[in-house]
Formats: structure tokens, C-alpha cells, sequence
């Protein structure tokens, strides 16, 4: 499901919008709400990215594919702040998907670099039950925010229709070859909401700048995304914690808090 801002910002102001995410993540599995963030906040975003990028790079390997990377973030500065850490717009779906006690212990940023390759389709998440031939409820969802407006030519995401995160047990890469799938394109500051057993992957960056990506996961409080992908919990600085709400630690609360973050 797509909403425009007009759109999304109508169903908010009839109080729709919680049920229609809802609805619409349990049926298709992802949503894309446009232009949620208004263009400061995005340049705003985008100098931290860059900083931090510039900080870790010299230590890391292309990890995601050539010339893309996956870097951990830490819980500072514009990334703390309250609307971004936990979005108003997406509280009322995730928790009526994943009750009152659910959790964030991801946040990271996916960066394709000009010359980068077409990933593999996957998923970020795994079946439960992988040897059953049903599909549970969804116990975990990825928020992403294009950093950059997502164009053809800048390696968006691309993603599979026919509700992939119902289909349990299947090896993404090979049975996506039958399914039809699409480019994710969209603005800046934009929000999409997936569940993390959708198939998806990234696509070449053909243009001349990066294509950074924010990325946050919420699950049910009984399951561990962090230990099943083997990243780390998140660094919480101390005055960002001191100045969130009672909500938002909740929600974080599986995190460490660190005065090195």
C-alpha cells in the first residue's frame, strides 16, 4: 500500500490511519507512507549518516555485496529524537501487530555505493516453524527512511509482490524468479514499513552519490532479531535516554545505554 502525504495525512485525521497500516501489513506486508519527513529533518539525517559513515568506514569491508554497506548506528543526536527513534505515524499499527510490549533493539543504515550490484532477493527474518507450510503472524517489521529520494538509477530497494511473507519455507532467491516484483521509488524523509519476512533486495547504484538508508526493526519482546542476525544491541547515549519518554524507553529498553554511543 502506498499513501501519499495528502492521503495518509486525511486517514490521521480521521483517526484511520493505525487500522489501515495494520491492515494493510498483515495482508501485503509492506507499506510506504511518503514524505513523512520534511526536508530539513532529511538533510538533517543525512549529515549525521555521512559523518558516521566517514567515521566507520576506514574499518569496514563491503558487507552487503560490491560496493554496499551495512553500518550499525548509534542512538544520538537527530537519530534520538523521538520522532524518528519510534515514528507517531507507525506506534498504533505496531503495537496493535505486536502488543503493548513490543521492542526496537535495531537501527542501522543500508548503503549502496555508485557501481554497486543487484543483491540476491531475501528476507531480513525467518520463518519460526520453517518445516510447516503456514505462515504465522508477523512478530517483527522493519521502518526504513530513504535518506536520498529513491530513483531508478540509485539502487532502491526492490521488493516482491503476492504477499511473500506469507510463504513459509521457500528459498527466496530461487522461487522469487515466478513472482513480479517492483522498485521502491520514493521521496526523501519517506517511511517504509515491511515485515521482515518479505522478499526484497537491493538494486545497482548507477548514479554518482550514495544511497543511504535508515532502518530500524520492532518486534514482539520475545523475539531476538539482533541474535538471529548476529547485530549487535544498540548504543544508547545517556542524555538521550534522560530526555525520552517513559513509551520510548520502553520500547528501547532491551538496549544498552552508553556514554561512548
Amino acid at each position: 500500500m502506498r499513501l501519499d502525504k495528502t492521503q495518509w495525512t486525511a486517514l490521521q485525521e480521521k483517526g484511520e490511519l493505525d487500522a489501515k497500516i495494520a491492515q494493510a501489513l498483515r495482508l501485503d506486508g509492506v507499506v510506504l507512507l511518503e514524505s513523512v519527513y520534511d526536508a530539513g529533518t532529511v538533510a538533517e539525517l543525512r549529515t549525521a549518516f555521512d559523518e558516521e559513515l566517514a567515521r566507520q568506514m576506514p574499518k569496514l569491508e563491503a558487507n552487503r555485496g560490491a560496493k554496499r554497506y551495512g553500518i550499525y548506528l548509534p542512538m544520538a543526536g537527530i537519530w534520538a529524537r523521538e520522532d524518528i527513534a519510534y515514528s507517531p505515524l507507525v506506534r498504533g499499527a505496531l503495537t496493535e501487530l505486536l502488543g503493548e510490549k513490543l521492542a526496537c533493539t535495531y537501527l542501522a543504515a543500508d548503503t549502496p555505493l555508485p557501481g554497486s550490484e543487484f543483491q540476491n532477493a531475501h528476507a531480513d527474518g525467518y520463518p519460526l516453524f520453517p518445516e510447516l507450510p503456514i505462515a504465522l503472524p508477523g512478530y517483527a517489521y522493519v521502518v526504513d527512511v530513504p535518506l536520498v529520494d529513491f530513483r531508478e538509477d540509485n539502487g532502491p530497494l526492490e521488493m516482491w509482490g503476492g504477499a511473500t511473507h506469507l510463504i513459509a519455507g521457500q528459498n527466496a532467491a530461487e522461487a522469487s524468479k515466478d513472482v513480479p516484483s517492483e522498485f521502491v521509488l520514493c521521496p526523501a524523509g519517506s517511511l517504509i514499513i515491511r515485515d521482515t519476512r518479505g522478499w526484497h533486495r537491493g538494486t545497482p547504484n548507477r548514479s554518482e552519490d550514495l544511497r543511504p538508508m535508515l532502518a530500524m526493526v520492532y518486534q514482539r519482546d520475545w523475539y531476538r532479531f539482533e541474535a538471529e542476525t548476529g547485530s549487535p544491541l544498540i548504543p544508547i547515549a545517556p542524555e538521550a535516554w534522560e530526555s525520552w519518554s517513559e513509551e520510548l524507553r520502553h520500547v528501547y529498553r532491551f538496549n544498552t545505554v552508553s556514554a561512548s554511543a
